[in-house]
């Protein structure tokens, strides 16, 4: 039996468009790919995190704002948390494709920048010279149906700073001063199908607060898959979010009509946000 293998795609300026269009080619497959999961990596942060909860988006848009994204990842799946072949277009039906963005407009402005970027193995000169930079990307998204399919599913793991850096790309400018600004983008960009695994753990679980993505993978007895030594990039931890997602919602707190409301309830639920106003944009939905 022919062993399947998992593939992250590096997507740089010279594949951009290829990639995107085999990104649209899986959304629009018959398989119906809904569930898609984001990740980032990015330098160092600035500024210090802040005692009061209250002040969580005052902390994560001052860090925001300042920084760049260097990577995004990206993991399809449909609705059984299957990745897309793609065997057509790329000549074998045993590789499952991941992707990983890489930018070249950003500045790692601090030895502590480049010295975290340098041990995640991110050539930070072979970005700078063959990346692609924010507008391009947000070009690609708003043409691709990344944004255009309705229904899709987006899924992350302590997500507010990934959708943060996301919004500040596809808006080409800073994070509104107002979270409730925050959270209309957040609706407006990626629909209303948005789920945090964390807040998800931390509503709906005794001791959530302390569980971290590897160890919620480890519990659910998910591995890590990867080819090469660097597997903690965008990329990989993308689809380490998408596959800890599907086992993640097999609990049985997740299971029948109760099930169904507490999926509802953490619908555009973001960790660290204030939780009456996410509360109150639920509402609305």
């Amino acid at each position: 039996m022919t062993k399947k293998v998992n593939v992250v795609r590096h997507v740089g300026i010279v594949n951009f468009m290829k990639e995107i269009i085999l990104i649209n080619q899986a959304i629009a497959d018959g398989y119906r790919f809904v569930a898609i999961t984001i990740d980032t990596d990015f330098p160092v942060m600035n500024f210090d995190h802040p005692n009061s909860k209250v002040d969580f988006y005052i902390w994560m848009k001052a860090n925001v704002d300042a920084l760049q994204i260097v990577e995004l990842g990206l993991s399809l799946s449909n609705s059984k948390g299957e990745l897309p072949n793609l065997a057509p277009e790329l000549g074998s039906q045993y590789c499952y494709y991941s992707w990983q963005f890489h930018f070249c407009d950003f500045v790692p402005y601090t030895l502590g920048s480049i010295a975290f970027l340098e041990s995640k193995g991110i050539p930070i000169d072979y970005y700078m010279e063959l990346g692609i930079n924010k507008w391009e990307f947000a070009w690609g998204f708003f043409n691709s149906n990344l944004f255009k399919a309705s229904d899709l599913t987006w899924i992350t793991f302590h997500g507010a700073y990934h959708f943060g850096l996301m919004m500040k790309i596809l808006t080409q400018n800073k994070l509104p001063s107002d979270p409730a600004l925050f959270l209309k983008d957040l609706v407006r960009f990626f629909g209303h199908k948005v789920f945090d695994m964390k807040y998800m753990l931390m509503t709906f679980f005794e001791g959530g607060q302390g569980v971290e993505l590897e160890n919620l993978a480890n519990a659910l007895n998910v591995h890590r898959v990867t080819l090469f030594r660097n597997h903690h990039q965008a990329g990989w931890d993308s689809l380490l979010i998408l596959q800890t997602f599907f086992k993640f919602i097999e609990n049985e707190i997740f299971k029948g009509e109760s099930g169904t409301k507490r999926l509802a309830i953490a619908q555009c639920m973001l960790n660290g946000l204030p939780t009456n106003l996410q509360l109150r944009m639920h509402s609305k939905l």
